[in-house]
């Protein structure tokens, strides 16, 4: 059946203009990279994160779901994504 899902992880609040806008300013090569690695794991379209008034926003946690890119330990937002289901 067609339609969207949503997916969410957990990652870098440093990361989300550049995971959203696209603008990578103020990150270093490997943020960057670290980034892309998890967008493409996380799989869809990244449209949103918490802030820190959000109920769901994990905050300074080391086990968050970048860790397995190399991603140390960092305040963290839950990024949501949109897969559309064909």
């Amino acid at each position: 059946m067609k339609g969207i899902d949503t997916i969410c992880g957990n990652a870098p609040s440093a990361w989300a203009s550049y995971l959203i806008n696209g603008d990578s300013s103020g990150l270093g090569e490997s943020d960057i990279q670290e980034a892309d690695q998890f967008a493409k794991w996380l799989g869809g379209y990244i449209v949103d994160c918490t802030s820190e008034n959000d109920e769901n926003h994990p905050g300074f946690t080391r086990w968050h779901d970048a860790a397995q890119f190399g991603t140390l330990a960092a305040d963290c937002a839950q990024y949501t994504a949109l897969l559309e289901r064909i």
